[in-house]
């Protein structure tokens, strides 16, 4: 039963792995949208290209929403198709289940000090979804640290990573995604970064992700000029389908032109 399931979803997803939803019940968020007996978790994982420039990688890829969604979709369907008496229910990018330690119990990477998962195959840079079943499985993996070498906690410009947790409030991408003006506070963190959006610090100096090569530089370059006589539905033509598009464009307005003060 279990290859069937990892066969279905290695069509879709990179890497898939199985624990026991018992072992995940710590993790939960909240299980409103989980309305049956769970027994069993299907991680599965697709990476994204490491770039150069100035936003984060995953912001100059489609947007992993729509991307994740679709894959799930095709997987489900499958699945449901030949699994017609059992229950299952996705999610991309808004779990009840703490993703990342889900991962690492499904045996996928080690988690580290950057709270982000690590794989072999792609170091951090992944998207991570869930599936949630009333099938029963063996948990295949345990929650293991990286290598704890401290560099991502040392290189954060703004403090915002500690060997006891993660201050959000420091956290430059955390930040640059916010609406509004910016505080003096978050505009002195913001201006520690080297991006208009995300930041990717951590993930690049960690030594776990050396073997990932780069795949380009700047994908995307935006006009300060061009965005602010941009029409929303303009902006939403040209740039909908990326991952930074969705706070609309008053946010990277804000950022470019607190970059160039």
């Amino acid at each position: 039963m279990k290859k069937i399931l990892k066969t279905i979803f290695e069509k879709q997803f990179n890497l898939v792995g199985f624990c026991a939803f018992e072992d995940v019940l710590p993790l939960l968020k909240c299980n409103k949208a989980i309305d049956f007996e769970a027994k069993g978790v299907i991680c599965c994982i697709f990476p994204y290209e490491r770039l150069k420039g100035e936003m984060s990688s995953y912001a100059q890829a489609e947007d992993y929403h729509k991307k994740a969604e679709c894959l799930m979709k095709n997987a489900l369907d499958e699945v449901r198709s030949k699994f017609t008496q059992n229950k299952f229910v996705g999610f991309c990018d808004s779990s009840p289940i703490n993703e990342v330690k889900t991962a690492a119990l499904c045996a996928l990477g080690v988690i580290g000090k950057n709270n982000l998962i690590i794989t072999k195959e792609y170091g951090s840079f992944v998207h991570i979804c869930t599936v949630v079943t009333d099938l029963d499985f063996e948990t295949e993996g345990n929650i293991q640290s990286c290598i704890d070498c401290g560099i991502c906690i040392e290189s954060c410009p703004t403090k915002a990573l500690k060997n006891n947790g993660f201050d959000k409030e420091r956290c430059i991408s955390h930040i640059s995604q916010k609406k509004g003006d910016f505080s003096e506070f978050e505009k002195e963190c913001f201006l520690k970064g080297n991006s208009i959006w995300g930041c990717d610090i951590c993930i690049n100096v960690c030594p776990m992700n050396k073997k990932i090569a780069v795949a380009g530089d700047n994908r995307i370059i935006l006009n300060l000029n061009e965005l602010e006589n941009m029409t929303n539905k303009e902006f939403k033509e040209k740039y909908g389908k990326y991952a930074f598009a969705w706070r609309g464009k008053q946010p990277l307005i804000r950022n470019i032109k607190t970059k160039s003060n």
